[in-house]
């Protein structure tokens, strides 16, 4: 994938939503001739999509009435199978824990071919770290008519409770229906977007732009495996400290190398010198 400024993303977003646009596609449910969107989903590995578990869990029993949609395509899919996290758990302050699932999907062109999103895992994140998010807009539940992804920028802004490292709170401007969505740094994906704060009442945040997300790590639990990040043409900007070391690396190495010419002509001069006093005494 592109690398990406860590302080920010922003002459590189354009370029990111349309690297990632062909992975990127829409949780619908279909009922009584409307399809509304529910979510967002996106390509984890070759037909294995990634969700948020609250978007898929009320239909494990009736899996049919969800597609999935790629909006660069247009091709809908049905859903073969819904696994959702092991530690899914709606909690009485409405608060979800571990709120991820995967879909199975049999998948056609283009959709076969397009190229995973990268997972990273063990990732810290900092305070205040830019990060980033994907997807295709949706409007109040519906469809939106723009034909090109979207992506912006926002910060993580610390963890939901200490000790916790997989619930996370970010200010990433998302809004109903882009749950699922995958929030990414330089690296690949490290979280998914899982909801709106404002709906959750037990949490008592003191403004409504703070929302959740889980820490990417939390999806191996549902079998996924790290990826490696897709590499493009683009070489990664360095930062001006690691201009520096480099170039006091050069410096220390062609020191070193200066210093050991220096001995081995001083010692080879005194050997030298000691030959030609030598062979004069001789004579």
């Amino acid at each position: 994938m592109p690398a990406f400024s860590t302080n920010s993303y922003t002459s590189k977003e354009a370029e990111s939503a349309d690297q990632f646009s062909g992975s990127l596609g829409h949780v619908l449910k279909t009922e009584n001739g409307k399809t509304t969107v529910i979510g967002q989903a996106w390509m984890a590995q070759p037909g294995t999509l990634v969700t948020c578990g609250h978007v898929v869990e009320p239909f494990l029993k009736q899996a049919s009435m969800l597609i999935v949609k790629f909006p660069a395509s247009g091709n809908e899919y049905k859903i073969d199978s819904i696994k959702i996290h092991p530690s899914f758990v709606r909690q009485q302050d409405e608060l979800i824990n571990f709120d991820a699932a995967v879909l199975s999907l049999r998948l056609k062109e283009p959709e076969l071919s397009a190229p995973p999103l990268p997972i990273k895992f063990d990732v810290s994140l900092r305070n205040q770290q830019t990060l980033l998010a994907v997807r295709y807009p949706a409007h109040l539940g519906s469809l939106s008519s723009s034909s090109d992804a979207l992506s912006q920028t926002g910060h993580f802004l610390g963890h939901l409770r200490k000790h916790d490292n997989f619930h996370l709170l970010h200010d990433l401007a998302l809004a109903p229906g882009d749950s699922g969505a995958p929030i990414l740094n330089e690296g690949g994906v490290v979280a998914i977007h899982c909801g709106d704060t404002a709906s959750l009442p037990g949490l008592n945040l003191p403004t409504t732009s703070i929302r959740l997300a889980l820490w990417i790590d939390a999806l191996r639990e549902l079998g996924l495996s790290e990826t490696a990040p897709v590499v493009t043409a683009q070489e990664r900007r360095l930062s001006p400290l690691e201009c520096g070391y480099i170039v006091l690396i050069a410096f220390l190495i062609s020191f070193s190398v200066a210093m050991l010419d220096f001995v081995a002509w001083r010692n080879w001069r005194y050997t030298h010198t000691a030959q030609v006093n030598t062979s004069s005494q001789n004579r």
